[in-house]
């Protein structure tokens, strides 16, 4: 995976010439392949682990309906996340 986002190149137009390459260590490029993949890829993980977090009584959503509530904790669209509730207790996570 480094191989793919550290080994990006690129040169700037100046004055009508060209400057040396500079070497991108960090990031993406916009229009890079890889980018909606690696995107998709963190919003599965983000998902993963509010709905976890929701199961282990840690985080609260808010219910909609009356007789069968669906609890709802985020929402995802596009490129913007929505976090909706609260924690309930306190966890001491320790390594």
């Amino acid at each position: 995976m480094n191989k793919y986002i550290g080994t990006t190149t690129t040169t700037n137009l100046m004055n009508g010439s060209l400057t040396e390459e500079l070497l991108l260590e960090r990031g993406l490029r916009q229009c890079d392949s890889l980018s909606p993949f690696l995107f998709l890829l963190t919003t599965k993980g983000l998902h993963v682990m509010m709905t976890t977090m929701v199961e282990s009584n840690i985080f609260f959503g808010y219910q909609v309906g009356k007789n069968e509530p669906t609890v709802i904790s985020h929402v995802q669209f596009v490129d913007e996340t929505l976090i909706l509730g609260g924690i309930k207790a306190y966890v001491r996570f320790e390594s």
